[in-house]
C-alpha cells in the first residue's frame, strides 16, 4: 500500500505542470453524504475524467469495480469519458497505461444509486 501511495504521489507531482487538480464533490442522497473524488480533471481533454490505479502487478486491464467507479464519476462530474490509468514505473521514468474506459450513463447512474 506504501508504494501505491508513493506512486499515485508522484504522478501528482509529474502533472502538476499540467495544472494537475483533484476534484471533490459531496452528493447528498436520501440524507447520505456521498464523496466522490476524482484523481484527474485534465485541461487537455475536458470531456473526461481520470482515475489512477496503483497496483505492484501490471493490469492488462481495470478491475469491474474501478470500471464501477469511474462510470459514477462520469455523471457526478458531467464528463462523458471516464478513464482509468495505471502508473507503470521503470528504470528512467513513469508513464500513465490506459487500462479501462468508460462511458457516461446517467439512468445506469441513477439506478445505481
Amino acid at each position: 500500500m506504501t508504494s501505491g501511495i508513493w506512486l499515485h504521489k508522484q504522478v501528482q507531482e509529474l502533472l502538476a505542470g499540467k495544472d494537475y487538480r483533484e476534484e471533490k464533490r459531496v452528493i447528498d442522497y436520501k440524507g447520505i453524504s456521498l464523496v466522490a473524488k476524482a484523481d484527474f480533471m485534465p485541461p487537455s481533454a475536458p470531456d473526461e475524467v481520470w482515475e489512477f490505479k496503483t497496483s505492484e502487478k501490471l493490469m492488462e486491464k481495470s478491475k469491474p469495480w474501478a470500471d464501477h467507479q469511474v462510470k459514477m464519476y462520469t455523471s457526478i462530474f458531467e464528463k462523458p469519458i471516464g478513464k482509468i490509468f495505471q502508473p507503470v514505473k521503470t528504470d528512467k521514468r513513469i508513464y500513465l497505461k490506459c487500462i479501462g474506459e468508460v462511458t457516461r450513463d446517467d439512468a445506469w447512474y441513477k439506478e445505481q444509486l
